[in-house]
């Protein structure tokens, strides 16, 4: 699930919802949030929490705009690199060390 907002400041989001141990990704282009829904999410009692925990978050923010931002978006970061030959060079080496022998 991927969610984005015009007046919000989805990183921020993402950070406090890190600082409460959940997983979100940040993505990029445009800046949005993926979340992963597993069963353990429809269950009623964490289906009930989670919206009111992102709930939270949001009046919070919209309280408080500048808070940090935290964690930087992954997906989609090469697309913001100059050099993109760069890109397929790192991903190579990170591919080596990941699969090394």
């Amino acid at each position: 699930m991927q969610f984005a907002s015009d007046s919000l400041n989805v990183y921020q989001v993402m950070e406090y919802m890190t600082q409460r141990r959940w997983s979100l990704n940040g993505l990029n282009l445009p800046p949005s949030l993926h979340l992963c829904i597993t069963q353990r999410h429809t269950q009623p009692a964490s289906k009930s929490a989670s919206i009111e925990i992102f709930k939270t978050a949001i009046e919070l923010l919209k309280q408080n705009p500048q808070a940090p931002e935290g964690l930087a978006p992954i997906y989609g970061w090469p697309l913001l690199l100059r050099l993109r030959g760069m890109v397929k060079e790192v991903l190579g080496w990170v591919m080596d060390l990941l699969y090394k022998v």
